[in-house]
């Protein structure tokens, strides 16, 4: 005989508000800040096992994605193959999880037990179980929920049937999880027991439960039931839970439904036997929904087995159940999505720089030139990447065949050492400074000098910058811009005499940075010449200046022997770069923008990872210190310059 409507809508609004309430605190004990759970968690989502097979998972399932974009709607079994494999693989994460889970719980194992030997002892304790079996359930070797159900409170003015009856009938509750949670099942365990507890229990008794099973994530269903009402109560803890959460689930006032079912036709010995199944199957319904609840929040891949158990609990009892359980799912999924987005930045991020770091060892002395008889000051690129020019202290200016590593000519003119030299952007005219106070441009067409501009020069092309570099000999000791197009000095820039050193242009024209004396990184605006308050972080001065293609960053050379990485908009030091173990002389950023490479003092270029501020490799081969370093348009070619007088040509295979 189907149960009245009036019964069964009273006991959905019960159930309805009881499953809001109790998904709330579920958060709080599985989830929320008093569990340990989360940093539990994180620690085996940390684990490289686990890192290792989330990144395998997360490359199947984008070839899956690919592959189902180009699966046309008919290749039914095509996809119905492809989701049996993202089951697959989610479950083989699950499985690794569950079993990172029993080893970090085993860590803490052995702690509890010596804990429990002194609990067990210092008071009566009210289970069934002795002391061996609790500690048996702490060392199943298998991570897994446990369920515990009190014998009910009865009260002395309930019928015999209660009595006599309930206690034998919630064993059912077992039957039902054995079934559909069993312990054997690694992904879904429900490790349950109807006869842990010798007598009904409080609440006080499930705070002193937790004390001794802390390390177990752990539900307790109990009841009170008096001569006209049921009140049921559920106490559980996540794993290592610091907080005993206790939930009245609801009050059900089974006298009255007693009296609709006579009213029905029930007989009492009927109506009381059903009494006695709606309690078992509310047992039931709130067993399932704990340990589904449970397994979610710590697996978004978790199956949930309420969905497929409309067939044993009533279908309108378990709606509101499956209500917050979807609820719980979907927040949870949605967190794993995000973190999984940052798994694959992140995995993009190592592949990137385990690419990087073998692009690095590529990199092979090509050509070793020699025909200066004097250190080699700077090294020049043509924008087409063809030309070579270098500039050394024996006073000339050299074009060299990049591709063949042929001498093409010699400049000659300058009467000092010649500190730097630069191509103009078309790749026709060739600019060189010199410590005799000139700029000299050459006509790589014709070889031939076109003019001489004597100042305060220096290496920016098409506009020049420079400070007197020799100390007392210029009267106005200012830093000024040439247009070379015309010859002429457009204007001096307003600043420190003693900064002006090694100056470049930013890749958008608008400011000009420049190294100096004073330890410090000189900056211009050079649409009004006004300078820029420096960029103050080196020990000592500062040899080169170097910014990177976006214009974002600014990297420095130093004598400290470091070279540090700018913000230069915010004016935020980046990071510093450790590892020369001499003067730095000169940097340069490679094309794309991810590495920069170094010379040194100490006889070596060093590549760096700018992303990480790591050192990727040391390349020698220089018999003096590098003076000067430069990259070609394609990344594919640097060029170093030394004080050995050596200019050497490496490329990448």
């Amino acid at each position: 005989m189907p149960i009245p409507a009036a019964v069964t809508n009273v006991l959905v609004r019960l159930l309805n508000a009881s499953a809001q309430h109790l998904g709330e605190r579920l958060a709080q004990a599985f989830g929320g800040k008093s569990s340990n759970a989360p940093f539990l968690l994180e620690q085996v989502k940390l684990d490289p096992r686990y890192l290792e097979a989330q990144i395998e998972y997360l490359k199947r399932k984008q070839a899956r994605q690919k592959e189902l974009l180009h699966l046309s709607t008919a290749k039914v079994d095509a996809r119905i193959a492809l989701q049996e494999q993202e089951l697959q693989d989610r479950r083989e994460l699950s499985l690794l999880q569950r079993e990172l889970l029993r080893e970090l719980q085993e860590s803490e194992i052995q702690i509890k037990l010596n804990e429990i030997q002194v609990l067990w002892h210092k008071d009566t304790w009210f289970s069934n179980l002795s002391l061996p079996d609790t500690e048996q359930i702490l060392q199943r070797q298998q991570h897994r929920f446990l369920l515990l159900v009190s014998p009910p409170r009865i009260s002395k003015d309930c019928p015999d049937s209660l009595h006599n009856n309930l206690q034998i009938e919630l064993r059912k509750v077992g039957e039902f999880l054995n079934n559909n949670y069993p312990v054997y099942n690694k992904l879904r365990a429900v490790e349950f027991y109807s006869d842990y507890f010798k007598d009904s229990i409080s609440d006080i008794d499930v705070k002193r439960l937790q004390q001794i099973l802390a390390i177990v994530p752990t539900a307790i269903i109990y009841s009170d039931i008096s001569d006209y009402e049921v009140n049921l109560r559920v106490g559980f803890w996540g794993w290592q839970n610091d907080q005993v959460f206790l939930l009245p689930t609801l009050a059900w006032n089974w006298e009255k439904v007693q009296e609709e079912l006579e009213a029905s036709g029930y007989g009492q010995k009927e109506s009381l036997r059903t009494i006695r199944e709606v309690i078992v199957t509310i047992h039931k319904l709130l067993a399932a929904f704990l340990a589904d609840a449970y397994y979610l929040y710590i697996d978004p891949h978790y199956e949930v087995q309420l969905f497929e158990l409309d067939s044993e609990l009533e279908r309108e009892w378990i709606k509101p159940y499956i209500k917050v359980i979807k609820q719980i799912q979907q927040q949870q999924r949605e967190i794993y999505q995000q973190e999984l987005k940052k798994l694959a930045l992140v995995e993009a991020e190592r592949r990137e720089e385990e690419a990087l770091k073998q692009k690095a060892q590529k990199w092979k002395c090509v050509n070793t030139l020699a025909g200066h008889s004097n250190w080699v000051c700077a090294v020049a690129i043509s924008p087409d990447g063809k030309m070579l020019a270098s500039s050394s202290s024996d006073s000339t200016v050299k074009l060299w065949n990049l591709l063949t590593g042929e001498e093409v000519c010699t400049f000659k003119g300058h009467l000092e050492r010649v500190d730097s030299v630069t191509f103009s952007l078309d790749g026709m005219t060739l600019a060189s400074s010199s410590s005799d106070n000139s700029v000299k441009l050459w006509n790589l067409r014709t070889e031939r000098e076109i003019c001489t501009i004597t100042g305060n020069i220096s290496r920016v092309f098409p506009i020049i910058i420079s400070p007197d570099r020799k100390e007392g000999k210029n009267e106005d000791k200012t830093i000024k811009l040439w247009d070379l197009t015309m010859g002429q000095d457009i204007r001096p820039l307003n600043g420190n005499s003693n900064r002006g050193f090694a100056p470049v242009l930013s890749p958008d024209g608008e400011t000009i940075a420049a190294s100096g004396e004073d330890n410090a990184i000189a900056l211009w605006n050079l649409n009004t010449g006004q300078e820029i308050p420096p960029l103050l972080g080196h020990s000592r001065w500062v040899n080169a200046v170097a910014f990177s293609p976006d214009g974002k960053m600014l990297a420095t050379a130093s004598v400290d022997e470091t070279i540090k990485l700018w913000d230069w908009k915010t004016r935020q030091e980046i990071c510093t770069l450790t590892g020369h173990s001499h003067w730095v002389n000169s940097v340069t950023f490679s094309a794309d923008g991810k590495m920069l490479a170094s010379g040194s003092m100490d006889r070596t270029i060093k590549l760096w990872n700018l992303k990480t501020g790591q050192e990727i490799r040391t390349i020698s081969g220089h018999a003096g210190g590098v003076i000067s370093v430069t990259m070609s348009p394609d990344g594919k070619t640097l060029v170093s310059g030394s004080t050995d007088g050596i200019i050497k040509i490496w490329r990448i295979n």
